[in-house]
């Protein structure tokens, strides 16, 4: 996935949360003639419901990209599974790793967000764009075994909805809103992301 206000997909899902085998028994569909089409179309739908929902749903590696530090940092992706490393440019021009002593990584809240543990405070950093880079992973797990089953009908909707009017979708041309979809995305919607 491409750079998004700072924000740069590292590692992608492993697989995705609904098999070409599960969206053609749920569609009906006996052939195989499709299936490369199909299993396109479940990415696609996949990736729209992810940015719709602010959420990664099989665990996927983040790199987001801030100025400077902040007093609390909110991760654009939820669910946080973890903090891998926080980086950045020192002022002198070198880059640094900072102690996991220094902040707290709060999981339990959405989105996720690190602030600093008691008596730390965010070191000195040099005034550049993009300085500090927090590698972190966002997902409900490794396989589609975690990911909530309303999260997969709605990928199977928006699939079936794109794969009905495939035509306009080769064509770059499908602007059609799957509500099903939406709605059943509705209350996995995370606001507040970002600094």
């Amino acid at each position: 996935m491409s750079n998004l206000y700072g924000h740069v997909e590292v590692t992608p899902p492993a697989s995705e949360p609904v098999t070409t085998a599960e969206f053609k028994s749920w569609s009906r569909i006996d052939t195989s003639a499709d299936d490369t089409l199909i299993a396109a179309l479940i990415t696609t739908a996949r990736e729209w419901a992810e940015v719709y929902t602010s959420r990664s749903f099989i665990n996927t590696t983040w790199d987001y990209s801030l100025d400077s530090f902040a007093g609390v940092i909110r991760l654009p992706r939820s669910p946080l599974s973890s903090v891998t490393s926080i980086t950045y440019v020192d002022t002198g021009g070198s880059s640094q790793v900072l102690a996991t002593s220094v902040y707290r990584v709060d999981s339990a809240r959405e989105p996720g967000r690190i602030t600093l543990e008691y008596g730390q405070s965010w070191p000195s950093v040099r005034y550049v764009t993009n300085n500090v880079t927090i590698r972190y992973v966002a997902g409900y797990g490794a396989d589609a075994t975690s990911v909530p089953e309303r999260v997969k009908s709605a990928i199977k909707h928006y699939a079936a909805d794109m794969y009905e009017h495939r035509e306009a979708v080769l064509e770059m041309k499908f602007t059609h809103k799957n509500k099903t979809a939406m709605n059943l995305l509705e209350s996995f919607r995370v606001t507040d992301v970002g600094v």
